[in-house]
């Protein structure tokens, strides 16, 4: 098996894949979250005062963060 040498600015990634959700709030904002190994981190909340453009712009932010992986 060949090693490779990380350097201090490389993060080594364990290969498993997040999952990027989008959730509603009772006053129709929403927000986009990442679930990995057990964690839940909020990347982005859309609180305008339009609750559809909400569901949008969190919903196109899901596709786009899961289409990267």
């Amino acid at each position: 098996m060949k090693l490779k040498r990380i350097k201090d600015s490389e993060v080594v990634v364990d290969g498993k894949k997040p999952m990027f959700t989008a959730v509603t709030d009772l006053d129709g904002s929403w927000t986009v979250s990442m679930e990995h190994e057990g964690f839940i981190t909020n990347i982005k909340r859309f609180a305008s005062d339009d609750p559809d453009y909400n569901l949008v712009c969190a919903e196109e932010l899901v596709e786009l963060l899961n289409k990267e992986q």
